[in-house]
C-alpha cells in the first residue's frame, strides 16, 4: 500500500521518471483501496482537476476527500472543506465546510486558518464575528503563512475586531510582501505613498512596491502606478507610462482607471 502511494507521488511529480498523471492515478487507486487516507487524498486532486491524462470526477472526488477527512487526514479535511464551500462534487454547505476546515487548523494547516478567518469575518456559514476572524490571521500569520500576513494587515488597517493600527498594518503587509504577495504591495504601497497615522511616508519604496505588484499582474497596483506616473508623486512624470498602466488596471476591470484614462485622453 505505501509502495502503490510513493510510486503515484513519483509519477505525479516526475521524480526519477517520465511525469505520467494518468499511471500516478491508477497507483493512487491501489493504494487507496487498500485504505491509504492520503492516497485517497491525491485521487481526489487528480480527479478533482482533471489534468492531463486523468479524467475528471468531481462526485467521486469529494467521496475520496470525505473518507480520507474523517479518518483524520488533514489534507482532505482541507479539501473536503473546500469542496463543500464551493460546491464542488457536493452541495454547497458552508456550515459543514467551516467544521472541516476546523478539523484542518487544528491540526495546524494555516491555509484552513486563513479561510476560517475570512468565514467568520463576513459570517459564511458561522456566527459573523470579526474578533475570532483576527485571531485566526494574526495565529497563522505570526507563523509565516504569507496570506494570513495580508488579512491582518488588512485588519488593523480597517480596524475590523481589532483596534484600527496603520503602523502594525504596514509591518504584516510588509512581511506578507517580502513573501510575494502582491495585494499586500499594492496596500503597503498606499500606507507608504499618503504616509497615513503611524507610516512614514515614503513615495520612492511606494513607487517601487506598486511597480512591482502591477507588472506581476495586479489590477490595483497598475491603476497606482499609472497614478503616480500621471502626477509624478515618488517617479519621474511620465503621462505615456501612466496611460500603460492604466489601460492594464481597465482591461482587467478597474473602473477608476478607465475614467482616469478617459481624462488623459479625452475623445474628441
Amino acid at each position: 500500500m505505501d509502495a502503490q502511494f510513493h510510486y503515484g507521488r513519483v509519477l505525479a511529480c516526475g521524480i526519477g521518471v517520465q511525469k505520467n498523471l494518468g499511471e500516478a492515478a491508477e497507483y493512487y487507486e491501489k493504494a487507496a483501496k487498500a485504505g491509504h487516507d492520503q492516497a485517497k487524498n491525491n485521487l481526489g486532486r487528480l480527479l478533482e482537476k482533471g489534468w492531463v491524462g486523468v479524467e475528471p470526477n468531481l462526485s467521486r472526488a469529494a467521496e475520496l476527500y470525505k473518507d480520507a477527512a474523517d479518518k483524520g487526514n488533514m489534507n482532505a479535511q482541507f479539501n473536503y472543506g473546500s469542496a463543500l464551500a464551493c460546491g464542488i462534487g457536493v452541495q454547497k454547505n458552508s456550515a459543514e465546510a467551516v467544521r472541516y476546515y476546523e478539523m484542518a487548523a487544528k491540526q495546524g494547516w494555516l491555509e484552513a486558518q486563513v479561510i476560517l478567518g475570512l468565514l467568520y469575518k463576513r459570517g459564511d456559514g458561522v456566527v459573523k464575528d470579526e474578533l475570532r476572524a483576527a485571531e485566526l490571521f494574526r495565529d497563522a500569520a505570526d507563523k509565516g503563512n504569507m496570506n494570513a500576513q495580508f488579512n491582518y494587515g488588512r485588519v488593523l488597517a480597517y480596524g475590523n475586531g481589532v483596534q484600527k493600527n496603520l503602523a502594525e498594518a504596514a509591518k504584516y503587509y510588509e512581511k506578507a510582501a517580502k513573501q510575494g504577495h502582491d495585494q499586500a504591495k499594492n496596500n503597503l504601497g498606499i500606507l507608504l505613498e499618503k504616509g497615513w497615522v503611524g507610516v512614514e511616508p515614503n513615495l520612492s519604496r511606494a513607487a517601487e512596491l506598486y511597480k512591482d505588484a502591477a507588472n506581476n499582474g495586479n489590477k490595483d497596483a497598475q491603476f497606482n502606478c499609472g497614478y503616480i506616473l500621471a502626477y509624478g508623486k515618488g517617479v519621474q512624470k511620465n503621462l505615456a507610462e501612466a496611460v500603460r498602466y492604466y489601460e492594464m488596471a481597465a482591461k482587467q476591470g478597474h473602473e477608476t482607471a478607465q475614467e482616469a484614462l478617459d481624462r488623459l485622453q479625452p475623445k474628441k
